[in-house]
Formats: C-alpha cells, structure tokens, sequence
C-alpha cells in the first residue's frame, strides 16, 4: 500500500471517529476514557508512518550511521519539546535535514 493512501485513510478514520462522538450529529454521550482514548489516536497513527520515513532508506535498507534524517529527528523532537510549536518545529527540523544532509554530500564527494 502507497505511503500516501495510508496517510490519507489514517486521517480519514481518525476524522471520522473524532467527528461522530463529538459533532452532535449521533446522540452520543462520550466517557472519559473515550475521551482519553481519542486524544492518543493520532500519535498512534502517526508514529509507525513517521519510523518508516525516519529509519528505511531506499529499498527497505534500515541505516542509522548514515542516515541524514535520524539527526534531523533528534533535532525536531528537541524543538518540539522545548518550544511546543508545530511550524516551528517543521521549520527547524526540515532545515536542520536539510543542512546535515548538504555537509554529509559535501564530506562525501
């Protein structure tokens, strides 16, 4: 299955299962537990997509030594922590990537 179409499916479930209990639409009285478990719902989701991008490489191959987008992680999840941004935390970590990226082509060549 496509990265994307799981990404977009993902969504689409998790949307939908947040939409139904909280719209109005179903009378639909939620627990605290429903609630708590709704709240995970994303990070569940998101993470086994997120470990893929991070630690396969092309073809399958899973790299940790040389792999430009582990750093980049580490740095994001840095920001993400201590500044509790989400467009910060896009913003540094895809330029930290980009730039570690940038100097391991230019050590390499």
């Amino acid at each position: 299955m496509s990265t994307w179409v799981l990404i977009i499916l993902c969504g689409l479930i998790t949307f939908l299962i947040r939409f139904a209990a909280l719209s109005g639409i179903f009378k639909f009285n939620a627990s605290a537990n429903y609630i708590k478990l709704i709240q995970v719902i994303p990070i569940v989701v998101l993470t086994p997509i997120i470990f893929q991008a991070v630690f396969f490489i092309s073809n399958n191959e899973f790299s940790i030594i040389d792999n430009s987008k582990i750093y980049a992680a580490f740095i994001a999840i840095i920001t993400a922590i201590f500044l509790k941004n989400v467009i910060y935390t896009i913003i540094i970590g895809m330029s930290s990537f980009w730039i570690i990226n940038e100097m391991i082509l230019i050590l390499l060549v």
